[in-house]
């Protein structure tokens, strides 16, 4: 599980800042943050992060919550879960009190409440967790557009884990299929997010006893994403695990045993050492 990316807002000079400069300081912090976070130096990036809202609680409302957001996304990459939580709990309430029921057709305002939702799932909230994901799903299918740079699948892929997990495998199969429908739409077939949608659904509907589908969905999310595996061995040990799992399930150990042998491979190329289970992975962000 991924938290859902969180995009840089456009901050503007306006009564809520003390001066331009101030703007300009606080959209450098929080580039620079951001760059650290994405070259995974996340302690680093917690403290470029909390020191931008130091500068923030000065300057209004919105800028609080924009670095309330990159806060909460530092903490959760540091697995200080509570801590997220708090940043982005406190960035909602400020959020809403600045915009209401404005909110309701703000994509920001999704990727804050997808965020907020994954952070309750890994804390096995489960009920907060589809709350705040049904919220901003919501806002998603509100909004016109292509694929919503990949958040509105990811929050849909969120809601089809929050499901799996809970052993709602119908409920889960069908917003599964909708996560693969759309990437297919907007991605190359050999795109990850569409080999792990497939590899996800096909997964699920073997536990439903459909296992017609779910061996042409795990062969075909192999046989798609064949050409990157060694680049991306943990991808192809997660969806060779499923497969295996796919083939058990339909009483073909034989064959399982062999795809399990290949995802043990990967899973050392990729310096792992344990079994991957489907609720670990989710189609990424770009």
């Amino acid at each position: 599980m991924t938290i859902c990316k969180l995009l840089m807002f456009v901050l503007v000079s306006s009564a809520q800042a003390q001066s331009p400069a101030e703007v300009t300081e606080l959209q450098a912090l929080l580039q620079h943050g951001r760059e650290l976070q994405e070259s995974g130096r996340h302690q680093d990036s917690l403290g470029v992060f909390e020191k931008a809202l130091r500068m923030a609680e000065g300057m209004g409302p919105f800028s609080e919550s924009l670095a309330l957001s990159w806060v909460g996304s530092a903490h959760f990459k540091l697995r200080r879960l509570a801590e997220s939580e708090r940043a982005l709990v406190r960035c909602v309430e400020l959020r809403n009190r600045l915009w209401g029921t404005g909110n309701e057709r703000d994509p920001n305002d999704a990727r804050i409440l997808t965020a907020l939702g994954v952070v309750e799932f890994v804390l096995g909230r489960y009920s907060q967790a589809e709350g705040h994901f049904d919220m901003a799903l919501g806002i998603w299918r509100s909004v016109p557009g292509g694929d919503k740079d990949g958040d509105f699948a990811a929050n849909l892929n969120n809601i089809a884990m929050l499901y799996f997990t809970q052993r709602r495998y119908s409920d889960a199969a069908g917003r599964f299929g909708e996560v693969v429908a759309m990437f297919q739409d907007s991605v190359s077939s050999d795109d990850n997010r569409l080999a792990q949608a497939r590899s996800n659904l096909a997964d699920t509907l073997s536990r439903l006893g459909q296992h017609d589908e779910a061996d042409r969905l795990s062969s075909q999310a192999l046989a798609d994403f064949s050409g990157k595996m060694d680049q991306e061995p943990l991808i192809a040990a997660a969806l060779l695990t499923i497969r295996c799992s796919v083939l058990r399930k339909a009483k073909r150990g034989r064959e399982a045993k062999a795809v399990e042998a290949l995802a043990r491979d990967y899973l050392r190329k990729a310096g792992a050492h344990h079994r991957v289970d489907v609720s670990a992975f989710a189609p990424r962000s770009r």
